[in-house]
């Protein structure tokens, strides 16, 4: 079993990530890490608390870019293909229809590998729902690497940022107020 909590390494033993974002759905796990350096007062507070923000751009069935903010910092994105993550993980996110998804968002310092924030937020039913569908589209077809970094590529051409890109190419979208967990220091989450 394994611990996430503030204070604690990500991924023991790791101390080092490259700076990066990345999106993990599935049966048991529904999370956004934010690898970033040495995060700011600001950024770790934005992420512990206040509001949050959701995009789902859907290009099924090759791929879904989920793109996202935290307060007022701004919008960032990040693409999700189910074939790229081990097999035992590819798998429909858990919940039926009646079940929002809780997204669980990691900030960790990348060159320390500790996380500075952890929050869940419970993502609305419609927004949810979508993305079971779209991962459940990924799962029933062969992946095809070429067609989504295509499709990306038109992404990234078609619109100047991530905001531009949740403001006009989401499929849905959702916001939370607060997360539903988080915020304090002493939140930890056990999984195996």
């Amino acid at each position: 079993m394994h611990v996430l909590a503030v204070g604690e390494l990500y991924d023991p033993p790791l101390t080092r990530f490259e700076s990066r974002e990345a999106v993990r759905l599935g049966r048991n796990l529904h999370e956004l890490v934010r690898f970033w350096p040495d995060p700011d007062p600001m950024e770790r507070a934005a992420h512990q608390a206040g509001p949050a923000e959701f995009a789902l751009i859907d290009e099924s069935p090759h791929l879904l870019v989920l793109a996202y903010r935290f307060g007022d910092l701004p919008w960032c994105d990040s693409p999700f293909q189910i074939h790229r993550h081990r097999e035992e993980d590819r798998a429909w996110p858990a919940g039926g229809p009646d079940g929002q998804i809780a997204m669980r968002t990691v900030l960790v310092d990348a060159s320390t590998g500790i996380v500075v924030s952890l929050r869940v937020d419970a993502l609305s039913l419609g927004f949810s729902n979508a993305v079971r569908v779209a991962v459940a589209e990924q799962l029933l077809h062969e992946p095809n690497d070429d067609e989504a970094q295509r499709r990306l590529n038109a992404l990234y051409d078609k619109y100047p940022s991530s905001e531009v890109m949740a403001r006009q190419g989401a499929t849905i979208a959702c916001s939370t107020p607060e997360p539903t967990l988080g915020g304090t220091r002493d939140l930890s989450i056990s999984y195996y």
